[in-house]
C-alpha cells in the first residue's frame, strides 16, 4: 500500500507535468512500475489491461492447429498434466520445442471443475480420534542424519493433542504412538481413523480395505474400531492435520534440544500446558482443557497391561560374529556365526535371541547412528582366545569404528615405522579409560602437530587430565608376551628433578 500523498504526485506528474512515461514517474516517486500503472488506471489516465491486450494484434503461434487435440483431450481427461500433452503432440508432429507456452495455454483451457461442498463434522465425546505422521526434517547430528518423525494424535470432540517423536515410521513406533497416546488420555475412543499408510493399511480397493494385521492385533488389544480415511478426501482426517500444522507452526518452529528423549519432554509438556489451554473451536468460552475434562469420561477403559511394543526380525550371524541391524553391526558369541538368529528391539534396547532357548544370547544398547560396530567385551575377549592371531586386526576395526581418523593415524605410524600394534591396543586402552571423545581430540591434535606416536597421544592425554584437575593414574597392567607388567604413570617433572633444574617459584 502506498499513500494518498503518493497517489496524488503520480497523477500531478502525469497530468500537470506532462510525464508520460511511466518509468519516470516510479524513479521519482520511489515504487515499482506497475503500482504507477495500477494508480493511472484507477484514474481513468491509462487503458485497463484486458483493453491493452485486445487491442493487440494475436500472433500466430505453431499450438493453434493443435488445439482441436488439446481441447478434446482436455474434456476426456480434465486431469492430465501438460507433460503428457507435450509428449502427445509431439508425436502428432508439433515442432516446438519448451512446455512453457503449452503449460500456459492449457492452464487457460483445462475445463473448471465444480467446486464440492462439504458438510461440516459434527462428533460425540469419545467417539473419535485421528492419527497421522508428520515429518519435521533432520534428527540432528546425534543422530547421524536420522530423519525426525512426529506421532499425533487427536480426539475429535476436544481437539486433545498427544505428541511423540520418533527416528522412524515402522510398525514398532507405531504401536509405541498408540500406547502412549492412550496413557496419556487415561482411555480409549471407540474408533480410530488413520490415512492409508503401510503400518495400517495393507490393501485397499476403493472401499475395500484389508488392515495390517499387527494393527488389527493392536485393535484387538485396546478394542477400538480401525477406520481407514478415503483416498483425496483430507477433509475426513481434518482435525488431525490441522494439529500438525499447528504443531509446526506453535512448537516446533525455532525449537532446541539435544536428543530425542529431550525433545519428547518438551513435547509432553506443551501437550498439557500451552496446547490444552487454547481456545475450543465448537464453543469459544472454553478451552480445550475443559471439553477434554468431558470427553476423558467417555473413553473406554484402558486393557490391563500395555501392548509390547517391538521391531523383530530375522537375520543371519556374520563371519566375525556380528548382526546386522539399522546400518549397525552388533556383536553376538562366536559360536553362533553362520547361524539364523532372531533380533527383537525396542527404542532403548536391543536383544538377540537363538534356537538354544528362550533367553537372549546378547544384549546391547541401541544405537541410532549408522555405520557403528556395537561390541560387548566378553565377546571379543571369548573370540580372541579363540582365535590368537586375529587380535592386530580385531583391536584396528574396533578403533576405526570409533575414532574417525584411526585410519589415518595407523597409515601414519606404518609410513614413520612404529609399533602399530602396540599403538592401537594402547589406543583401545585409553578409550576404556578416558573416553571416545578424549582420544578422538588428542589424535587430532597430535595429527595436526605431525608428532604421529602414541607417545604423544599419551602426553596429550595427559596435559587434558592435569587441565581438568585429575590426580594420577593408579598402576594399570600391559599384557606382553613377558607376562603382565605394572606400568606407574607418573608426574613429568620427576625428569626436571633428576636433571638438577631448579624453577622458580611465583607468588599466587
Amino acid at each position: 500500500m502506498i499513500s494518498s500523498e503518493t497517489e496524488a504526485e503520480i497523477e500531478r506528474l502525469w497530468r500537470a507535468e506532462n510525464l508520460h512515461c511511466v518509468g519516470t514517474i516510479a524513479r521519482m516517486t520511489c515504487v515499482h512500475s506497475d503500482v504507477v500503472k495500477r494508480v493511472l488506471r484507477r484514474a481513468n489516465l491509462l487503458p485497463s489491461a484486458s483493453e491493452a491486450f485486445s487491442s493487440a494484434v494475436p500472433r500466430v503461434s505453431m499450438l493453434d492447429t493443435y488445439l482441436p487435440v488439446i481441447d478434446d483431450t482436455l474434456q476426456k481427461y480434465p486431469e492430465i498434466c501438460s507433460s503428457r500433452l507435450f509428449a502427445m503432440l509431439k508425436e502428432r508432429g508439433y515442432p516446438g520445442v519448451s512446455q512453457s507456452h503449452l503449460r500456459e495455454v492449457v492452464s487457460k483451457r483445462r475445463p473448471i471443475r465444480d467446486k464440492e461442498a462439504f458438510l461440516k463434522l459434527a462428533m460425540c465425546p469419545g467417539e473419535q480420534a485421528q492419527v497421522d505422521w508428520g515429518h519435521f526434517g533432520d534428527a540432528g547430528e546425534a543422530y547421524d542424519g536420522k530423519k525426525l518423525y512426529a506421532f499425533v494424535m487427536t480426539l475429535s470432540y476436544s481437539r486433545r493433542i498427544f505428541l511423540r517423536y520418533f527416528l522412524g515410521m515402522k510398525m514398532r513406533e507405531f504401536q509405541q504412538g498408540f500406547a502412549e497416546a492412550f496413557e496419556f488420555f487415561g482411555g480409549v475412543p471407540r474408533k480410530i481413523l488413520i490415512d492409508n499408510l503401510k503400518s495400517g493399511v495393507t490393501e485397499r480397493v476403493q472401499q475395500l480395505v484389508r488392515f495390517n494385521e499387527d494393527f488389527l492385533r493392536l485393535a484387538r488389544h485396546y478394542a477400538f474400531e480401525p477406520k481407514a480415511a478415503n483416498v483425496r478426501r483430507g477433509n475426513e482426517k481434518g482435525r488431525v492435520e490441522r494439529s500438525i500444522r499447528y504443531v509446526r507452526d506453535n512448537f516446533f518452529a525455532a525449537r532446541e534440544f539435544s536428543s530425542l528423549a529431550e525433545l519428547n519432554e518438551q513435547a509432553l509438556t506443551w501437550c498439557v500446558t500451552l496446547a490444552s489451554e487454547r481456545k475450543w473451536p465448537q464453543d469459544r468460552t472454553q478451552t480445550v482443557a475443559q471439553a477434554f475434562a468431558f470427553e476423558q469420561e467417555k473413553l473406554r477403559p484402558l486393557p490391563a497391561a500395555p501392548i509390547a511394543c517391538f521391531e523383530r526380525v530375522i537375520v543371519k550371524v556374520s563371519k566375525q560374529a556380528f548382526v546386522w541391524f539399522d546400518r549397525n553391526e552388533y556383536s553376538v558369541p562366536h559360536g553362533l556365526v553362520g547361524e539364523q538368529v532372531e533380533v527383537v528391539s525396542s527404542e532403548t534396547e536391543l536383544r538377540v535371541y537363538s534356537r538354544a532357548g528362550p533367553e537372549p544370547v546378547a544384549t546391547h544398547e541401541r544405537c541410532y547412528k549408522k555405520g557403528k560396530v556395537v561390541e560387548k567385551m566378553e565377546h571379543r575377549q571369548a573370540l580372541e582366545e579363540a582365535k590368537p592371531g586375529a587380535v592386530k586386526h580385531t583391536g584396528l576395526r574396533r578403533l576405526a569404528s570409533q575414532i574417525p581418523q584411526a585410519e589415518e593415524f595407523v597409515r601414519t605410524l606404518g609410513e614413520r615405522g612404529e609399533n602399530i600394534g602396540g599403538a592401537v591396543s594402547g589406543l583401545l586402552g585409553r578409550i576404556d579409560t578416558h573416553g571416545v571423545d578424549l582420544v578422538s581430540a588428542a589424535v587430532r591434535e597430535v595429527l595436526e602437530s605431525g608428532s604421529c606416536t602414541f607417545r604423544a597421544v599419551n602426553f596429550v592425554l595427559q596435559r587434558l587430565d592435569r587441565e581438568r584437575g585429575l590426580p594420577l593414574e593408579e598402576p594399570a597392567f600391559v599384557k606382553t608376551r613377558f607376562g603382565d607388567l605394572a606400568v606407574t604413570p607418573h608426574d613429568a617433572k620427576t625428569y626436571d628433578v633428576a636433571m638438577g633444574v631448579v624453577h622458580e617459584k611465583t607468588d599466587p
